[in-house]
């Protein structure tokens, strides 16, 4: 019995094995996986040692697709999806002063949808081949001190007796896909629609499906959608009965290369520099403040060539730098309650960073109709 449900269990391995350490350990694991009876998809979006994984995989999948997302994608996409659609699980104070707050939920993790290419590619491969059950692993999932096997097995009798279709872990008792580990029915997800529609076609349709949620978010919902149904899991009770305690799962450290050169300068530039609007709620509407920030605690950056435009009015910002850990108060306009929802509401600017000779180009804009959006991603708030 526990051969025949092995052997119908394709493990879909996610992964960006783009250093000597990740690629290592991504073999030990397919080597580990391999010996317990398991079948195993990579699924990735980088090149580097695919042959040494082909060896040992029984499907490989490549897809360069690995598309970057990043806040200005989100804030100008806001007209695309609807205001009850917006994560709110993510929420990060920043406090400029001692009075005030700019309240921010986050945007989608940048690489949220080249993970879920990831995901649905291997989903493609094991409807197509026939495996009733898949189980998603990322790559710098440790090796457990128990057999895996034998878990996934106990883990679908679960499954099917509690009369759900998945399972997947939480945290601190909310409901929280963690440590890249969830098990499905395969056609949970290969028959979903909305994973199969197209949304890779353009960040506008990215946005118009998946709003501003993370990459574990969507997993969730994809799961959860139409009647199907998730058993949840404590995550550290998993932790400590998979591997005995939580330092054993602390691959991700020992797995990602300190050297950045790899990627790109405005990845880097939008990781770290926050220039934005953030509405405030007023009487009779909302006021409008921008706000700079930088997270970086060693570059500063350059910011030139600033636009905020209203409407016709129009107000220009002298270059100004912004050194490791700072603030910058740019604008405040109070904005017309009048104001038509078509109103266009604009910010543009250059940066370079002290790290390279790049310049980049950042545009933001939207409708005064998706104020109220806006103000549910992004805020400025007093305490």
């Amino acid at each position: 019995m526990n051969d025949i449900i092995s052997n119908k269990i394709l493990v879909i391995l996610g992964s960006h094995q783009d250093s000597p350490q990740k690629l290592a350990h991504c073999i030990d694991l397919i080597t580990y996986l391999k010996s317990e009876g398991l079948d195993v998809c990579f699924s990735t979006h980088s090149s580097y040692g695919l042959d040494k994984i082909s060896e040992i995989s029984d499907y490989v999948v490549f897809d360069s697709d690995n598309s970057f997302i990043d806040e200005f994608d989100l804030l100008n996409n806001l007209d695309k999806f609807e205001i009850d659609s917006i994560s709110q699980r993510w929420l990060h104070w920043f406090s400029p002063t001692g009075n005030e707050y700019l309240k921010s939920y986050l945007s989608p993790a940048p690489h949220s949808k080249s993970a879920l290419k990831i995901l649905r590619n291997g989903v493609t491969v094991a409807e197509s081949s026939g495996y009733p059950w898949s189980v998603y692993l990322e790559y710098d999932f440790s090796i457990p001190l128990v057999s895996i096997r034998n878990l996934l097995i106990e883990k679908i009798g679960e499954i099917l007796r509690s009369g759900k279709n998945s399972l997947a872990l939480m945290r601190r008792g909310e409901a929280f896909l963690n440590g890249g580990f969830f098990l499905f029915q395969t056609s949970v997800l290969s028959k979903n629609r909305l994973l199969n529609y197209n949304w890779d076609q353009d960040k506008g349709k990215w946005f118009s499906c998946f709003s501003n949620m993370f990459f574990e978010e969507i997993a969730e919902t994809l799961l959860l959608q139409n009647g199907f149904s998730i058993l949840y899991k404590d995550a550290q009770d998993f932790i400590e009965s998979v591997w005995g305690d939580q330092s054993k799962t602390n691959l991700y450290n020992l797995t990602t290369s300190l050297d950045v050169s790899k990627r790109s300068s405005r990845v880097l530039v939008s990781e770290s520099l926050k220039n934005s609007f953030f509405p405030r709620k007023v009487e009779n509407g909302f006021e409008i403040l921008s706000y700079c920030y930088n997270n970086s605690n060693s570059t500063s950056f350059e910011i030139a060539n600033t636009r905020i435009r209203i409407g016709e009015t129009e107000e220009k910002i002298d270059t100004f730098t912004m050194k490791p850990r700072s603030w910058f108060n740019t604008f405040k306009m109070n904005l017309d309650p009048q104001i038509s929802v078509d109103e266009i509401i604009s910010l543009e600017f250059s940066v370079k960073s002290s790290d390279d000779d790049f310049i980049h180009y950042f545009s933001q804009k939207f409708k005064a109709g998706d104020l109220e959006k806006f103000w549910k991603i992004r805020r400025f708030e007093m305490i």
